[in-house]
């Protein structure tokens, strides 16, 4: 049997849009600015120090191909490591030291890597550069955590 008159089921209304914090806005797009900023970096790097490497190969000093895998593998290895650990840093000491040590290390990395032709300091730069690179995500998550109303459009919720 159907309801009829003032009890039958209507929709109920939905609530009236909000408009996310502009602050927060202006953060997102900034952290995602420095996100895009470092990958391209870190990747820029990882190509040129090939062949930088094959350069230093070409002149009669011999380049393993460990030494290689190793300059290769200890950005991504690093940003692996430390992901976990900085979010949880940043969730116990507060978002604002990762915030300012992220493009210190990434801009410190960069110069090392500039300024020195030992193994060994290119091997500490890209370490410092997955480093750097392994605090986005946990940057990225606290500040889409503080944006309740742009996460939730973003999942496909209304």
């Amino acid at each position: 049997m159907k309801a009829v008159g003032p009890r039958a089921a209507r929709p109920l209304p939905l609530p009236p849009p909000s408009s996310p914090p502009t602050g927060l806005t202006w953060s997102l797009r900034g952290a995602l600015a420095g996100n895009f900023a470092l990958r391209f970096a870190g990747a820029a790097t990882g190509i040129l120090l090939t062949r930088y490497l094959a350069s230093i190969n070409d002149t009669g000093r011999p380049i393993g191909a460990g030494v290689v895998a190793l300059l290769t593998a200890g950005f991504y290895a690093t940003e692996l490591v430390g992901s976990p650990l900085l979010g949880a840093v940043g969730d116990r000491r507060g978002w604002r030291a990762l915030l300012l040590l992220e493009p210190l290390l990434g801009a410190l990395a960069l110069g090392l890597t500039a300024a020195t032709t030992l193994l060994a300091v290119l091997l500490l730069a890209r370490l410092l550069e997955g480093l750097g690179a392994a605090a986005v995500p946990a940057i990225l998550g606290h500040l889409g955590a503080r944006q309740p109303t742009a996460t939730t459009r973003c999942a496909g919720a209304s």
